[in-house]
């Protein structure tokens, strides 16, 4: 509870830090560009609430919604769960929040057994998740996968000796 306390308080501190200091300046400026990243991917999204656009066209679709040029790169959303409404769409949201889920499960039964290891992990995958939300690279940090992996073969271990 205390640290749910603390995250949000942290929150609201970097919110209204960041308010204060934008004083004149466009969101745009501020935000390095990634304001107009998220517009951008948010009309993706709400073209294709569905199913999305595919997976890895989010950059492309929101380029061509844009009255600027340049490359696809310049697109990218840099957060992974509106990159994955944009690519897989509702339905996809879905899955990566079932995914977070099983892994949230997963974890809490390596804390109820290791509690050190199980704290870790969470606070490994916690720091994951935060950063993906400003940094579309969550399924692509092979950490995410490690944590993953360190927690299933504990559990499986785990069980089998029960067994």
């Amino acid at each position: 509870m205390l640290a749910a306390v603390t995250v949000v308080v942290v929150v609201l501190g970097g919110a209204v830090a960041f308010a204060a200091s934008a004083g004149d300046h466009s969101a745009r400026r501020i935000t390095s560009d990634r304001s107009r990243r998220v517009e951008l991917t948010l009309k993706v999204v709400r073209d294709h609430p569905l199913v999305g656009v595919g997976l890895g066209a989010q950059p492309v679709a929101s380029q061509a919604r844009s009255k600027q040029g340049g490359s696809p790169s310049r697109f990218v959303s840099h957060t992974t769960p509106l990159t994955v409404t944009a690519e897989l769409g509702v339905l996809g949201l879905a899955a990566y929040v079932a995914l977070l889920a099983g892994a949230a499960a997963l974890i809490w039964r390596v804390r109820r057994r290791d509690h050190a290891l199980g704290l870790g992990l969470a606070a490994v995958l916690l720091a994951l998740f935060v950063h993906s939300l400003f940094y579309s690279g969550f399924f692509e940090d092979p950490i995410t996968w490690v944590v993953l992996a360190v927690a299933s073969s504990f559990v499986l271990r785990h069980d089998a000796a029960v067994t």
